[in-house]
């Protein structure tokens, strides 16, 4: 029995010695468990929604590409430096099928085309050439057009109001200091919509539902038909600061839901951070950065040119209290990851500035 004991030992120390020595065994059991935990925790609700889009595709007929798409949209990623060891071919590729794959034409329930288009930070955007840019030259191979971004903000030309800190924290601030800026030149591309992504980002089902709600005015039969539709997707936080101000405080029923949205114009659909904030803090729940790797707006320079009057207006305060800090003393200040560019600023412009036409 002893003995027999020892082998059982002896028989679990080789396999967790074989498991811990083989790497693709070792990745493929990750992996199993990932994909394991992933669907326990999938909310029912979403998964419903999934399975119901996908079995609509498959078997819906295609539509005649002939018939033409109702609009192109723009897609637009951000490349802020390129070090020696990026290489954004591979990511950029791949990003760029999977929306191909869920636009006019490829994909059968979707009526918008796709372009492509790579912000790419240079100190003279007049004098750059992207094929002798080493990430330039391999985003051109992947089907991005380029279009050189200086950067947007000039940091001696921002005011320092009393105890402003923007223009000393602004350039090391989040990812990639004040040149994270340059996602904000979405705005100013030539389409009536345009969405940015991060190169981490796989898009898995068309924009239609949020689409239409931008292209079609609220008064026509597809513009009503959207705007119900969106009932499905709008987070409850929205509706929540919609009707009492607070994001996590009001009771919006489908009947006042569907009202509220029935006749709205929105100009931006975002998502936040909710991961990055300390539910136990009122002013971080109140107050949560926006993510920046996606942004759905309706271009327009005006806002582009509102969003950089107000870095230069050097409005961002101190604090991480979530209250009297950050942009404008509103609250979206240093407990938001990228606060002082477009986490923060664009926190405080969709839920202050734009609160009625931008949609999370």
């Amino acid at each position: 029995m002893v003995l027999l004991r020892r082998n059982e030992r002896c028989a679990f120390v080789s396999c967790f010695m074989v498991f811990f020595n083989n790497s693709t065994l070792r990745r493929l059991i990750i992996a199993i468990a990932f994909v394991t935990i992933t669907i326990l925790n999938w909310d029912d609700k979403e998964l419903l929604r999934a399975l119901r889009n996908a079995a609509a595709s498959s078997s819906s007929t295609p539509h005649n590409a002939t018939d033409g798409p109702i609009a192109t949209v723009g897609y637009a990623i951000s490349i802020t430096s390129c070090t020696k060891k990026f290489n954004p071919f591979d990511a950029a590729a791949v990003l760029k099928r999977s929306i191909e794959l869920n636009s006019w034409p490829k994909h059968p329930k979707s009526r918008y085309a796709s372009k492509f288009y790579a912000f790419i930070r240079t100190a003279d955007a007049a004098q750059y050439n992207f094929l002798s840019d080493r990430c330039g030259s391999q985003l051109s191979l992947a089907g991005w057009h380029i279009i050189p971004q200086e950067d947007m903000i000039n940091l001696s030309l921002i005011k320092e109001p009393p105890e402003s800190i923007l223009r000393s924290h602004i350039f090391r601030d989040g990812c990639c200091g004040d040149s994270e800026l340059i996602k904000l030149a979405t705005y100013k591309i030539q389409h009536e919509i345009a969405v940015h992504l991060d190169l981490d980002t796989l898009v898995t089902n068309p924009f239609d539902e949020l689409f239409n709600v931008m292209h079609f005015p609220p008064d026509t039969v597809e513009g009503k038909s959207a705007r119900k539709q969106l009932l499905e997707v709008v987070a409850p936080t929205y509706l929540n600061r919609r009707s009492s101000g607070h994001p996590s405080r009001g009771s919006v029923n489908e009947t006042a839901a569907e009202e509220l949205l029935s006749n709205i114009t929105v100009n931006a659909f975002y998502t936040k951070d909710y991961n990055m904030i300390n539910p136990k803090k009122e002013g971080h729940v109140e107050h949560v950065g926006v993510q920046g790797g996606f942004l759905v707006v309706r271009t327009s320079l005006m806002t582009y040119l509102k969003l950089r009057d107000m870095v230069y207006s050097g409005e961002y305060y101190g604090g991480q209290d979530g209250r009297t800090s950050g942009w404008f003393k509103s609250g979206y200040g240093r407990h938001i990851w990228g606060s002082a560019t477009i986490q923060g600023l664009m926190g405080h412009y969709f839920d202050h500035v734009d609160l009625e036409h931008s949609v999370e």
